[in-house]
Order: structure tokens, then C-alpha cells, then sequence
């Protein structure tokens, strides 16, 4: 891991001790603050990945709350995938990112994150995670890797004959989910489920 003092974040300032905000193990899931969230998820969906997967991951969860936002502005309710425009109801709505199911195994791992603010995952490591989406979340459109992507399926999965989930091949072959890039063990892309 690279200390997190070598990554940047708002107007290309490096990220200081201050800026890192740790779980707080007193609050559940649901009331961690939403940069905390998506760190957690990070860890949990791409901890394997190098820095660009890891990015692109934040994209996706970046792009839903962004879509998320602009279907509760037209629409006045919770977007049925995304949640309310929050990181929170975004990372946690059921089935969106496996890390936070019941059966996964990251989701103890998660959980025994917040209880220890973090530090189970070794040194210096939350830090890096945390700093890793702030400085997503202060960047602009043009920097995103993903090109728009709200999915992301690990390739051996993409494009699987007979599966009729979003990422199988009949959604691909039917034009219902398009990919969009692949970086690291990932394909992202965009479905219209």
C-alpha cells in the first residue's frame, strides 16, 4: 500500500492525517458516514486489485449515486437499485455489492473492520482505502475510467452462455448491458435492467 499521504485529493492538496475519518464501531452500517461506506466496499469488492481497479470501483458506486440523485429529483422516490442518492443506501441496498450480503465472507471482514476504526486491516491500509475515495469523490466526470459504468463482473464470469443475470451473455448479445472497459480482473459496464 502506498502511505496516504502520497495520494491528492481536493485541488490536488496531498491528504493529511485530518482528512482520514475512521469507522466508528458504535454507530451500524447503515450510519457510518458515506466516504467511510465506500472505503468499506472498496475493501471488500477490489482489496485484490491494483490502484486503477480500485478506482474504478469508486467510479461505479460514484455513477449509481449519481443516477440515484437524478431519479429522486425527477421522480421524488428511491431509484429501485441505487437507493435515495446517498454513498449509504447506495453501498448497502440488497444484492448491489456482494461484500454486504449475509452470506459473504467480507462481511465479517467489514464488520470487524468498523469495530477495530479500521485497523484490521493492517497498517497504514485504512488510511489508503479512505484517501482512495475521497480523492475520487473530488474529481470531475473526465476522470472517470470507467466511462459512465454502474456494473462491474469479474471477467470470468462476463459473458457466461447460459445466464440470463445482467452480465450473462443473452443481456450482452440483446444490447441490454453494454461493456464499457475492462481493467484488472473487471468488466464494467452499463445495463438497462
Amino acid at each position: 500500500h502506498l502511505p496516504a499521504r502520497h495520494l491528492l485529493c481536493e485541488r490536488g492538496r496531498p491528504v493529511t492525517d485530518t482528512d482520514i475519518v475512521k469507522p466508528d464501531p458504535s454507530k451500524p452500517h447503515a450510519e457510518q458516514p458515506g466516504l467511510v461506506l465506500a472505503a468499506l466496499t472498496l475493501y471488500g469488492e477490489a482489496r485484490g486489485e491494483k490502484a486503477l481497479g480500485k478506482k474504478a470501483v469508486l467510479w461505479c458506486i460514484k455513477n449509481r449515486r449519481r443516477i440515484a440523485r437524478e431519479y429522486v429529483a425527477k421522480r421524488g422516490r428511491a431509484h429501485p437499485l441505487f437507493g435515495d442518492g446517498s454513498l449509504a443506501s447506495c453501498v448497502l441496498k440488497k444484492y448491489q455489492f456482494s461484500c454486504w450480503l449475509s452470506n459473504d465472507p467480507n462481511l465479517h471482514v467489514l464488520s470487524q473492520a468498523v469495530e477495530t476504526e479500521g485497523e484490521s486491516f493492517g497498517p497504514g491500509a485504512w488510511a489508503v482505502y479512505y484517501a482512495l475515495a475521497l480523492k475520487v469523490e473530488a474529481e470531475g466526470p473526465e476522470k472517470d475510467p470507467t466511462f459512465g459504468a454502474t456494473h462491474y463482473r469479474t471477467k470470468d464470469k462476463w459473458a457466461e452462455p447460459n445466464n440470463g443475470a445482467w452480465y450473462g451473455l443473452p443481456m450482452i448479445e440483446e444490447g441490454v448491458t453494454q461493456e464499457r472497459v475492462q481493467i484488472g480482473n473487471h468488466v464494467f459496464a452499463v445495463t438497462d435492467l
